[in-house]
């Protein structure tokens, strides 16, 4: 073989080396996968809302109204002070 040739053969091995991971990062993927396992399962469990058809309320039915605002209160008037007037004596 001449160089370019173990060059080329060098890069296709580095190319498929695969990356070895530790014991923690695949402890750590296998959690995440088993959590993304869990919501997928969860979220599979739900019902169905887009089956659900909301139709108008029958026309004999009177449509609600919103009842009239409550009357305002006028505002009472503070109380006055009493003014007493002390003779010293």
């Amino acid at each position: 073989m001449n160089t370019w040739q173990l060059e080329t053969w060098r890069n296709i091995e580095n190319f498929f080396i695969v990356y070895e991971t530790s014991r923690f990062e695949e402890m750590i993927q296998y959690i995440i996968l088993g959590y993304l396992i869990f919501e997928i399962l969860r979220l599979s469990q739900r019902p169905d809302v887009t089956a659900v058809k909301f139709a108008a309320p029958p026309p004999e039915q009177p449509s609600q109204q919103m009842a009239p605002p409550p009357a305002q209160v006028a505002p009472q008037e503070a109380p006055k002070p009493v003014e007493t007037t002390v003779k010293s004596g």
